[in-house]
C-alpha cells in the first residue's frame, strides 16, 4: 500500500509491476502505523465507489479525499516518489503476473503476449484519466496528479544509484531492497518483436515521452 510517514516527511506510491513490493517491504518499517491502519481500513471501505481491486495501488487522485477525510496534512516540504519501469520491460513482467497469478476468468494459461496486448489495447484507459487501478494503466497516473509540489520518480533500471539517492534525500540508513514477488517464468524485452514493441509504444507513448525512455 501507499507508505507515508509524517516523521520522515516522505510518502511513496506503488506502481504495479515495478519492484513495488520489495520497497514498499522496506518502507513499512519507517511509516506511521497507526495512520497506515486506519488508511487501509478507509481505502477497503471505499473500494468499491473507487473502483479499486484492493488498496495497494491507489494513486493521488483517489487518495487525497481519503487524507483530507482524517485531516492528514500532506504539506509540500514532503518527499512524493515513485519508481517507474520502461515500457517494454514492464509488458513482459505484467504478462508473466498475469499468466501465472491470473485465474481463468482473466486469461487463460496458454495466452501469449499478443493476446495480453490485445487485452491492455481493449482496457488500457488515456494516461490523465485519473484512475491508476489496474496495471495496464499508464504510470503517468502516480506522476501527473501530485499531493506536493511534484512527483518524484525514479528508474527501476537505475536502482542502486537511485536507492542511494533517496537515503541521502532522507537521511536514512534504509536497507538494501529485497527480492521478492518474482515470477518462475521469464519473458525477457528481447522475446518482443517489433511489431510488438510498436504496439507497446502506441498504447503508452506519453510514458516514453515523459519518463524519457527510448523505443
Amino acid at each position: 500500500m501507499v507508505r507515508i510517514s509524517l516523521k520522515h516527511k516522505f510518502i511513496f506510491f506503488r506502481i504495479p509491476k515495478t519492484a513495488s513490493t520489495s520497497i514498499s517491504r522496506v518502507l513499512a518499517s519507517y511509516e506511521d502505523k497507526n495512520l497506515n491502519f486506519v488508511l487501509k481500513k478507509k481505502i477497503e471501505d471505499k473500494m468499491p465507489d473507487l473502483k479499486l481491486n484492493g488498496p495497494d495501488h491507489i494513486n493521488q487522485i483517489l487518495l487525497k479525499p481519503i487524507l483530507k477525510e482524517l485531516n492528514v496534512n500532506i504539506t509540500p516540504d514532503f518527499f512524493e516518489f515513485v519508481f517507474v519501469r520502461h515500457p517494454y520491460a514492464r509488458l513482459a513482467s505484467m504478462y508473466n503476473s498475469m499468466k501465472v497469478r491470473s485465474n481463468s476468468a482473466i486469461l487463460s494459461p496458454h495466452y501469449t503476449i499478443d493476446d495480453i496486448l490485445d487485452w491492455c489495447e481493449e482496457r488500457v484507459d488515456n494516461y490523465d484519466n485519473q484512475k491508476g487501478k489496474m496495471i495496464h494503466n499508464s504510470q503517468l497516473c502516480w506522476i501527473l496528479y501530485p499531493l506536493t509540489d511534484r512527483v518524484n520518480f525514479f528508474k527501476l533500471e537505475e536502482l542502486n544509484d537511485s536507492w542511494d539517492k533517496i537515503r541521502t534525500i532522507l537521511n536514512l540508513d534504509l536497507p538494501d531492497i529485497p527480492v521478492l514477488n518474482t515470477s518462475p517464468t521469464k519473458s525477457q524485452l528481447s522475446d518482443l518483436t517489433k511489431t510488438q514493441q510498436d504496439r507497446v509504444y502506441r498504447i503508452w507513448k506519453k510514458e516514453f515521452e515523459l519518463l524519457g525512455y527510448d523505443r
